[in-house]
C-alpha cells in the first residue's frame, strides 16, 4: 500500500474502535471508576449487578465454559433442550432453536428457508429498509429474488406483496421490531394484517432490542401488539438485555427441524458455551416468573421503564427548543443527530469529559448527514445522571449557534 493510500486509510478508520486501555475510554469496565456507560446494550444493567454475576459464577462450577463442537456432532450439555423448552413455553411457540449470537441466525436463516423450495418455486425475500447488516448479510446469500421496502411504509410494502402474489411460491416479510440506530417500532399490526393478507407470506421478526425488555414476560413488542401468533420467526439475542450471549428462534417445529438440517451458521460452527446457555436459561425462568432471579429482573424492568420515562420527557423538552430531529418512539434508544461527522465526535468528546461514555454513530453505519450520539438509557442511571446529560445537549447546542453568530 503507498504511502498516500496509507494515510487516507487512516483518516477513513482513524477512531471506529475505542481503545482496549486506559480508563478514560473503557471505565465502565472498572469498579471503581466514575465514567457511566450509555453505549452498550445492557438495557436492564444486569452486565454489573452483584446477584447476577454471582449467578453467573455459580453456575460456572457445574457448566463447561466450551462447548467442544458442534451441536449436530456432540450431544454435549442438556442445557441446550432445556433452555429451547424454556423459550418455546414463554413465546407459546410449538419450537425454538438456539444460535451462537443474532449474527449467527439473521445469516443463517434466510437462507436455510429459501433453499429449502422444491425445484421450479420461487422465493422473494422482502426486507425494511432500515434493518441490521447481519439480516442484509443473510439476505445477500440468498439465491432469490430479493426487494427493500421503504422504512416503515406499510403501503410501499403492500404494493410490493400484490406485485409478487403470482409470481412467488414464498414472501418472507423482514423486519426489525426496534431498530437500533433511530429506535423507533415497526408497525406489527400491520405486518400481521398483510400476512393474512398473503397466503405465501411468512413474517420474519428480530426482537433483539426489544427481548427481556417490552411486552409481557418481555416477549418483546410483538408480544406488546397482540400479534405473536402472527409471527412464524422470531429471532432474540440474549446479548442485551440480558447481558449473556447467544440468541434463537422460536417457531413451528416444522421450520425448526428444517433449520437444524439445513441452516449452515447452526451445522458448521461449535455450539454457544454451556455456561452462556444455562445463564441465558436463569434469565428466560426470571422472565417467565420462576427462579432466584426473577425478583432481581423485575426490579431491573421496573427501574428500565422508570429511567426510559424520566429521560425521555426531558431529552424530547431539549430537542423541541433546539430545533433537533427526533421522534417520540416510546423506546429506550434516543438519537442526538448532529448531522455531520465532526459535530457528533465533538459531542461525545464533550460528554466524556463530563463522565458519560456515548458514542458517535457515523456513516456508512447510518445514512450521511445523519451522524449522531446514540444514547441508551438503561436501568442502572440515576435521575441526576440523566438530567446532566439533558443540560449538557443543551449547552453543547446554545454553544454551538453562539458560535455562528
Amino acid at each position: 500500500m503507498s504511502g498516500n493510500m496509507e494515510n487516507r486509510a487512516a483518516e477513513i478508520f482513524k477512531g471506529m474502535l475505542p481503545p482496549l486501555t486506559g480508563r478514560r475510554f473503557l471505565p465502565f469496565f472498572s469498579e471503581s471508576c466514575s465514567v457511566t456507560d450509555l453505549s452498550s446494550n445492557d438495557y436492564l444493567g444486569l452486565g454489573k449487578h452483584p446477584e447476577y454475576r454471582k449467578m453467573m459464577y455459580d453456575l460456572s462450577s457445574d457448566n463447561f465454559t466450551g462447548s467442544l463442537s458442534s451441536r449436530l456432532l456432540y450431544a454435549g450439555s442438556p442445557v441446550y433442550e432445556e433452555l429451547e423448552y424454556e423459550l418455546a413455553g414463554l413465546y407459546g411457540k410449538e419450537a425454538a432453536l438456539l444460535f451462537n449470537s443474532g449474527y449467527h441466525a439473521n445469516m443463517g436463516i434466510l437462507p436455510a428457508l429459501t433453499s429449502s423450495l422444491p425445484a421450479g418455486k420461487k422465493a422473494l425475500i422482502v426486507a425494511d429498509k432500515l434493518v441490521h447488516a447481519s439480516i442484509i448479510d443473510g439476505m445477500r446469500l440468498c439465491e432469490c429474488d430479493r426487494a427493500r421496502y421503504r422504512h416503515n411504509d406499510m403501503n410501499h410494502l403492500e404494493r410490493i406483496l400484490e406485485k409478487g402474489k403470482n409470481v412467488y411460491d414464498l414472501m418472507i416479510i423482514v423486519s426489525e421490531s426496534v431498530f437500533s440506530m433511530d429506535g423507533d417500532v415497526a408497525d406489527i399490526v400491520s405486518l400481521a394484517r398483510l400476512r393474512k393478507r398473503y397466503p405465501s407470506a411468512l413474517i420474519y421478526l428480530d426482537e433483539a432490542h426489544a427481548f427481556g425488555i417490552y411486552g409481557d414476560c418481555g416477549r418483546g413488542k410483538a408480544s406488546d401488539a397482540g400479534c405473536l401468533a402472527d409471527i412464524d420467526i422470531l429471532v432474540g439475542t440474549f446479548g442485551k438485555a440480558a447481558a449473556s450471549y447467544g440468541a434463537f428462534a422460536v417457531t413451528s417445529s416444522v421450520i425448526r427441524d428444517l433449520l437444524v438440517n439445513r441452516c449452515r451458521s447452526l451445522i458448521f460452527s461449535t455450539a454457544l458455551p454451556p455456561l452462556s446457555a444455562a445463564l441465558d436459561l436463569e434469565f428466560v425462568r426470571a422472565l417467565g416468573g420462576k427462579g432466584c432471579l426473577s425478583s432481581v429482573v423485575g426490579r431491573q424492568r421496573n427501574l428500565f421503564f422508570r429511567n426510559r420515562d424520566f429521560f425521555s420527557e426531558s431529552f424530547f423538552k431539549v430537542c423541541r427548543k433546539t430545533g433537533r430531529d427526533f421522534r417520540e418512539n416510546g423506546t429506550n434508544i434516543f438519537p442526538y443527530i448532529t448531522g455531520d461527522d465532526g459535530s457528533a465526535l465533538e459531542l461525545a468528546s464533550v460528554m466524556r469529559d463530563a463522565g458519560f461514555y456515548i458514542r458517535a454513530v457515523r456513516p456508512p453505519t447510518v445514512p450521511p448527514g445523519t451522524s449522531r450520539l446514540r444514547i441508551s438509557v438503561n436501568a442502572s442511571l440515576s435521575c441526576l445522571q440523566m438530567e446532566k446529560i439533558v443540560a449538557l445537549l443543551e449547552e453543547y447546542d446554545e454553544h454551538s449557534k453562539s458560535e455562528y453568530r
